[in-house]
């Protein structure tokens, strides 16, 4: 066997040939990587994602498909006999497969939906399922999410389209709302035009919509409000520690207590009485 293949790698028209295969295959994968580029940054985006991230890898794996027909081609195999040959083997396992590949189906149909419905693309953050982070990346069959501890989460397209979608960053601005707690000592009034001041004051608080304070009602402990103040997505979290900051040292300044907890001890039984006989 070892001789065979040295007489056929001495033969020059052999050599040749694998040459040529192997011009081919690095040749043509390298053209693929740099036309797929070429998609991605300059022709793709203006379609928006997810379309152009599906698309995009949709015309890699034709060109690749093409890519292998054709190195399959030049190494003698007859394409004809060997898609006569999958096909009959799919003939046989046709049933089998059919019910295998269901999900499979049903998550690609719900990924065009997805596609065409755009509740959400790459970069954005979304809750579903139980699982909230950054939308990775959006396929045929799933889409992926990181999360905020660098997690990936995959999510079959299905469970996308059959269930509650919340886009938490797809509107310019939110509101953050702020549930404070004071002791019944306080005048309401009060704690309601400090905390509008306080909000009306902060630099990344928006001015429109104007920031709300409701008074949510009485505990047995405490009284509750709410104080909800605009900004835009990227002060969001700025601006929540710095409204808890602010109406801390606020409050602090104002002599308004914050609720404190009191403790009831349930009844327990009575202590034992010892009685000493006399000596």
């Amino acid at each position: 066997m070892w001789h065979d293949l040295q007489t056929w790698l001495l033969n020059p028209d052999h050599i040749l040939a694998l040459l040529h295969i192997l011009i081919l295959a690095l040749g043509g994968f390298w053209l693929t990587r740099i036309f797929c580029r070429f998609l991605e940054r300059r022709m793709l985006p203006h379609l928006g994602s997810p379309v152009s991230d599906i698309l995009a890898k949709a015309i890699r794996y034709l060109l690749y498909t093409i890519l292998l027909a054709n190195i399959l081609g030049e190494l003698g195999f007859k394409l004809t006999a060997v898609v006569g040959a999958v096909l009959g083997a799919a003939g046989v396992a046709g049933v089998a497969f059919g019910f295998a590949a269901q999900t499979s189906l049903s998550n690609f149909i719900s990924g065009l939906f997805l596609v065409w419905e755009r509740p959400f693309k790459t970069g954005e953050v979304i809750e579903i399922d139980g699982s909230t982070g950054v939308v990775h990346s959006i396929g045929f069959l799933s889409t992926s999410l990181r999360t905020f501890d660098n997690r990936i989460v995959r999510i079959p397209n299905e469970t996308l389209v059959k269930g509650r979608i919340t886009n938490h960053t797809r509107l310019p601005t939110r509101r953050v709302d702020l549930t404070l707690s004071v002791s019944h000592q306080a005048d309401p009034q009060h704690v309601i035009r400090l905390l509008a001041e306080i909000a009306a004051a902060h630099p990344k608080c928006l001015h429109e919509p104007k920031p709300v304070v409701v008074f949510q009602g009485l505990s047995a402990a405490s009284m509750n409000f709410l104080l909800g103040a605009w900004g835009h997505q990227e002060d969001l979290a700025t601006i929540q520690n710095e409204l808890l900051c602010a109406i801390k040292q606020r409050f602090d300044a104002e002599g308004i207590a914050l609720p404190s907890q009191q403790f009831v001890l349930a009844p327990g039984p009575q202590p034992l009485a010892v009685r000493l006989a006399p000596n």
